[in-house]
Order: C-alpha cells, then structure tokens, then sequence
C-alpha cells in the first residue's frame, strides 16, 4: 500500500514555464510565464500563491507585464538584505524591435511584498489574503548581442547561491537557443546586481543545466554546468577568472565498436549534492529512457568517477530536474532528495543517503507522483527545509515537519505536493529529518502485520479442513468445531498408512554376501598363507542346521567328507535345498561353486562316509 501524498492544484489562465518558493517561508510560491509577443491574448504574468494549504493553492496577487514582450522563461527567489521584502530575479525577453536593434534587456528584477498570511489552527486551513505586491525594479542586458539573422537568444537559467555565511551572493545565468552559449556570473549585494564574469561555451554549444553551491557550507560559493557531453565545474574566485578555470570533470563515454554513437545519452541537467559530489540528469535518445548518475569529483583535477547510477520508469523522458539536501545540525549525514518531472506529467522521487565516513548509499525510489494530466513538467523546485529551532518552547517547533515540492506545465497547472519528513532519531531533541522510503512508517507496518494475519487465518483453516476429511493427526480438534449432524456427513477418521518398509525386519532374502562365499574366500587366503585348505559343509545332528567351516584339505579329502562330483543325484538335491534354507548359497550363484567344497555325513541319511570320525 504506498503512502498517500497530499497534493493541491491550481490552473491559471496562461502557461507556466518557472516557479520558485520563497527561501524562507515556503508558504509563499511564485510562479511565472504566459503566451510571449503575440495577439493571442494569452497575458504574461508572474503570480504569487498561498501554498499554506495542503491540498488548496489560492492566487494572492500578480502582476501583468507587457504583452509586445517575451513571456518569462526563468525566476528565482531571493530575500532582500533589509529583510523587508523579497527579491525576483526573472528573464523575459524584450520585443522583437528591441532585439533586432541589439538591445535585449532579458534580466528583470521585481520586488515582492508578501501579504501577512493567518496562522493555521488547523494544518489543511488556508491563510487569508491581505494584500500584497509585485512591481518591477530594473531591467539590464547582460548577454552579449547575438549575431545571428533571427534574434532568439533568452535566459532560459538562473540560479543563485545560499544566503549562509556570505555578504553578496552568486547569480548565474545560461542562455537557451543562442548562437554561442554563455554563462554570466553576477555578484548581488546590498549595493545591487554587478558582473563579476563570463564564460563562453562555444558555437553551438549551450549548457544543459547549471548550479551553485557555497563550499563547506559557508564558504566561496563554486558552480557547475552540464553540456550535452560534458560536465565541468568552475570557481568564479575574485582574482581568477571562470574562462580560465573551467574543469571538465566528467565526459560522456563513446559505445563500443558495436555500439551505435547515436545512442549515446545526453545530459538535460545536473545539481550539486555537496562540493564534490553531482547528480547528472541524462536522456537517451528517442523515447528509450533517462537516468540519473552520482558523480564524484577529484580533487586533484583529474576526471570524476560515476559511482551510482539509476534508470528511472519506462518511457521517461526527462525535463526538469531538482533536490533538496536534508542536512543533520553538523553537517555529518545528509539525505538527498531527488525529483524528476518528465513529459508525461509525472514526477519521479528517490532518496539517497550520505554519511561523512562512508559516503552515499540507499538510492531508493519513492512512490510516483502525479503533477499534471495534460502536458509535461516544465519546472519542478523544492521548498528550502530547516531544521526546527530546538531552543525554543514554542509548540511548532514540536509539529511535524514537511518538505514541498510544486511543479508547473505548460497547460497552466500547478501542483504543490507536500511530503512528510521523519525525525531520526524519533525521540532525539535534536533528530535530523529524512524522507520515509518506501517500505517504511506505519502504513507499511500495518501492511505486514495484516498480511501475516492473514496467511496465519489461511494455514488455521487449512489444518482444520485436513483434520475433518481426515487428512492430518487431529491437533486443533477441529471435528469438535461441528455439530454431531455435520461429523457424520463430512467428518473422516484418520487413518495413518504404513508406507514405509520397516528394515529391521528380518528377510526372506539371502544376505548379500553368501556364507559359503565367504567360507570360500577364506580358505583361498589361507592356502596362499599356509597350505591348500578347502570348505567342509556337515550336519551332524539329524535335523540339525547346516555347519560348515576351513579345513586343511589333508585332512578332509577321503577321510571326513566327499567332494560335489562324487556326490549321488538325491543327495546333490537335498544338499542344494539345505544350504539355500541355512542361506549359505544364493539362487544366483551357479553351481560350480560346490565343486571346490566338501560335504561331510548326514546324520541319518548317508551313515559313516570317513571312519574313525
């Protein structure tokens, strides 16, 4: 029985292609798009949601921008520096007239007022909407003007380092559909948004994802991006540029020489799992299947190893990628949550543990979710998690904790998924929280339990229908269960069957090794010691049992016995039903072997054979 994931939905009147929570209060999400130059009357917007429900999103307010521009096509989230209010950095294209003259001023920045939401007495009631604004700040050009006949160029990516530890934090921006990819690096401060450098990639080469990380936690943030090969990582230091330190850690290996190079997968994205660690997001070709990969990184320069790897479902095609890094207080065990959207309008999760001392471990997949009916998932972001101040008595540090994950199409829909998160340890003050992988918590328990209950109730029934048909030894008494009336129709005795031959029963069957047989070997191993010694075979009492035992042949031959030649026909007979009734001679055994015994008298039947005995 998989856990049942609670999830709210929204559909807005104009397509969605970006949406970022705010990066401390993940009741707060923004998402952006709309229907770009056109007449189509299909508005760009960037609206602000009430995402405090868990199973209803309600609109508080938006914006309406020009419909002679570009939709956006990229946001992030970032918290003022004077705390009053958030920051949007989105990017929207200027008008084909614009572009044209070489002036795309594709970097927006808005300014955001939340409205003050009702604290929730319930944990599904939805805050109240009080207000709230969108205005827009500036606008820049920061790309470099594209040479190409038709003017297509856009800030398709921006992302934008952690706020711990550092006075400006990184902006970077990709461009999507230009003639020579690029990577902007810009430094945000109190002081605004400033250039800090640029990387280009080449003619025809664009990055397929990008991000940022702070290094140990807090220190000099370093960044990543993926072309369709390559991975590199670079470090946009204040007195090293990026163009001359970009550090391809990982290529794509070519097939073998049977193996065909169109069938080489792609990478659609990446992030960072810690400095030295990247999950890579890769697509084959057609319709086959994505996977993701865990790469380390050395720190010597020298190529990255891929030390996990994960096909995910049949018929995924990959198009947005994300993870959410469930940190302990010392930064000494972390879970690593990954989704996955794909263009059937499903998100794939699965989680991936990783200890200081040992590394990672656990790739598990959590149950898939469903993020829209009608269309891809264009973008898919995770709420920022922090551990609970334990500190403090307030009564919400003591609720349970959740992780959100919203994803946006381009049909309009936005669906917010909220995911509980487990302490570990469950009674610590300071547990550190994880995502139940599947086959975990108390809905699986109880799964177990009941089927063990059930195959229990089935092996009970089964022995009382043996007992009663008379099939088993009676050990739950089961006949007792029935009337008299139902005994005598259904009720059997049980009779126990004797299907083992008992060995230790004496046999009719001669032994395997014959007396005489026997007998005979030894006085053959005697003559070879000794002198030639032979078998006398007597009865010397008259119904007695045949004796027979190794003589010196001198002293049988003549005097106590006769050989088998010299024998009469009737005594040749009853000699032969004797030794078969003594089991001295086998029916198999032929009758050249009496030729070399001796037979003595017959007490009653053939008198005195050697005098003097």
């Amino acid at each position: 029985m998989a856990p049942s994931i609670p999830s709210a939905t929204a559909n807005l009147s104009y397509p969605l292609f970006c949406v970022d929570f705010d990066e401390e209060d993940s009741r707060y999400l923004l998402v952006g798009g709309g229907g770009g130059e056109s007449k189509s009357g299909v508005k760009n917007k960037i609206t602000l949601l009430d995402a405090s429900s868990k199973t209803e999103l309600s609109e508080l307010t938006s914006i309406e921008l020009s419909s002679g521009e570009d939709s956006v096509s990229s946001l992030v989230t970032a918290r003022s520096f004077d705390a009053s209010a958030a920051t949007v950095f989105a990017g929207i294209n200027s008008s084909t007239a614009d572009q044209e003259a070489g002036n795309n001023e594709h970097f927006r920045t808005f300014k955001v007022a939340y409205p003050p939401l009702k604290a929730a007495s319930a944990p599904d009631e939805k805050g109240a909407k009080l207000g709230g604004t969108i205005e827009e700040l500036s606008r820049k050009s920061w790309f470099r003007p594209a040479d190409a006949k038709i003017k297509e160029t856009y800030q398709r990516i921006v992302r934008i380092s952690s706020p711990r530890g550092q006075s400006r934090r990184l902006i970077v921006l990709a461009t999507g559909l230009a003639p020579s990819g690029e990577l902007l690096c810009l430094l945000y401060g109190p002081d605004g948004v400033r250039e800090r450098a640029r990387l280009s990639l080449g003619k025809g080469i664009e990055a397929g994802g990008v991000d940022v990380i702070n290094k140990n936690g807090d220190g000099e943030p370093i960044a990543c991006y993926c072309t369709e090969r390559e991975v590199s990582i670079f470090n946009p230091a204040e007195k090293q540029r990026p163009s001359e330190n970009p550090l391809v850690v990982y290529v794509q290996p070519h097939p073998d020489f049977w193996g065909n190079p169109q069938d080489r997968p792609s990478f659609r994205s990446l992030r960072f799992l810690k400095p030295h660690l990247l999950l890579l997001l890769a697509n084959y070709p057609g319709k086959k299947a994505a996977e993701i990969l865990v790469l380390c990184c050395s720190e010597e320069g020298k190529l990255g190893n891929i030390i996990a790897r994960k096909r995910l479902h049949t018929g995924c095609k990959a198009t947005a990628l994300d993870v959410s890094i469930l940190d302990n207080s010392a930064q000494t065990q972390s879970q690593f949550v990954i989704a996955v959207g794909d263009k059937n309008g499903t998100v794939a999760v699965y989680t991936l543990d990783w200890k200081a001392s040992s590394g990672i471990s656990n790739l598990k997949k959590f149950p898939l979710l469903r993020a829209s009916n009608a269309s891809a998932v264009g973008s898919l972001v995770f709420s920022n998690f922090r551990l609970p101040d334990t500190s403090t008595t307030d009564a919400k540090a003591a609720l349970p904790q959740h992780l959100k994950l919203a994803s946006v199409g381009i049909v309009g829909t936005v669906t917010v998924h909220t995911l509980p998160l487990t302490p570990v340890p469950p009674r610590s003050r300071t547990p550190r929280y994880v995502l139940s992988a599947p086959g975990q918590g108390p809905q699986q328990v109880f799964s177990v339990v009941f089927s063990l209950v059930v195959v229990l109730l089935g092996a009970v029934l089964l022995q009382a229908f043996l007992e009663i048909r008379g099939g088993s030894p009676e050990y739950l008494e089961a006949k007792k269960w029935l009337s008299p009336a139902w005994q005598e129709r259904i009720a059997r005795p049980y009779v126990m069957e004797n299907v083992m031959p008992d060995i230790s029963a004496p046999s009719d069957e001669a032994p395997a090794t014959p007396v005489l047989s026997h007998l005979l070997g030894k006085a053959e191993e005697k003559g070879v010691e000794e002198k030639e010694h032979a078998v006398l075979i007597s009865v010397p009492h008259e119904g007695g049992d045949v004796e027979a035992d190794v003589h010196a042949v001198e002293h049988v031959e003549g005097k106590r016995g006769r050989k088998w030649e010299d024998l009469g026909h009737k005594e040749r007979e009853w000699w032969e039903k004797k030794l078969r009734d003594g089991g001295m001679w086998a029916e198999n055994e032929v009758e050249t072997v009496l030729k070399s015994v001796f037979f003595g008298e017959v007490a009653g039947l053939v008198g005195q054979v050697v005098g003097g005995l």
